[in-house]
């Protein structure tokens, strides 16, 4: 019977988008727990969609900081969640605007929002089909919270994104998701060129994208530089196995360098790479 209710249940929700929406509250949420006060104040995460949470940061230190600590945030939050939610957490340089959050907790702005008697009766018409008593209460509860959600949106003159419709606040032009769009698009071509021309520094980068800023361009080449780490050691173990091309891997090795340096491929030295990749990936190198 328990498990037939928890079915209703999960169903209803579904068919409102109140599931999804839930989760997404509640991974947001856990942001602040996990992290504590010291990160928190340089950190907002914003917006979570399809396993990926984007959080933004005030600068590009704490940027790099958290991508070293994003394996280790994304098991905890899905442990807190009980499952996987959150597969990938991207981390965006931008202004923090913590005004613009919804903090329904102790001090809850919703308290003050009341809803019509006609509301009130469409939602107990929807919580209706739940037998249980004590589940039924909790989900009229929960629609309740969501309907006052959006008549607080409304009165604070939140507004529909003009390129997806989902409702932002007033200081935004544009929601979180559209914003990293048209800013991916820039680094993405970023990236495609530093890895025709890995050693370019940011002053001849911004020669070809003057928009790109500096925390933005020091990102793109953190999560390459990460990418070569894991191909590097992908790469090695087929080499060894003679299923790859040896030059791949040693082309793949220097590139990770001057990305690492900035050093034109004119500049490379043995005893350069020798110190960037550590003496035992030097063996490996030196026997390609």
């Amino acid at each position: 019977m328990a498990e037939s209710i928890k079915k209703l249940l999960d169903d209803t929700l579904n068919k409102l988008g109140l599931s999804r929406r839930l989760k997404e509250e509640k991974v947001l949420n856990l942001w602040s727990q996990l992290i504590g006060d010291k990160i928190g104040a340089h950190t907002q995460a914003k917006y979570i969609n399809c396993g990926v949470l984007f959080v933004t940061v005030d600068n590009s230190t704490w940027a790099h900081q958290l991508l070293f600590m994003k394996k280790n945030l994304i098991q905890k939050i899905n442990q807190k969640m009980g499952q996987q939610i959150v597969k990938e957490i991207r981390f965006q340089v931008g202004k923090l605007n913590k005004e613009a959050v919804q903090d329904f907790s102790d001090s809850d702005p919703l308290e003050d929002i009341e809803l019509t008697s006609n509301e009130l009766n469409k939602l107990q018409e929807i919580t209706n089909q739940v037998e249980d008593s004590e589940i039924r209460d909790k989900f009229f509860n929960l629609l309740i919270n969501d309907q006052k959600r959006k008549k607080w949106q409304k009165i604070n003159d939140w507004h529909p994104c003009p390129d997806c419709s989902v409702l932002i606040s007033p200081e935004e032009d544009k929601c979180y998701i559209c914003q990293t769009k048209e800013k991916r698009v820039n680094t993405k071509e970023v990236k495609e060129l530093l890895v025709s021309s890995p050693w370019l520094s940011y002053q001849e980068i911004i020669d070809y994208f003057p928009q790109l800023s500096k925390d933005d361009f020091q990102l793109v080449k953190q999560e390459m530089i990460e990418e070569l780490e894991v191909k590097i050691d992908n790469l090695t173990i087929q080499v060894l196995k003679s299923e790859i091309n040896q030059q791949k891997l040693r082309v793949i090795f220097q590139k990770y360098v001057m990305l690492e340096t900035g050093v034109t491929p004119d500049n490379l030295t043995d005893r350069l790479i020798k110190k960037i990749i550590g003496g035992n990936k030097m063996k490996i190198y030196r026997s390609l």
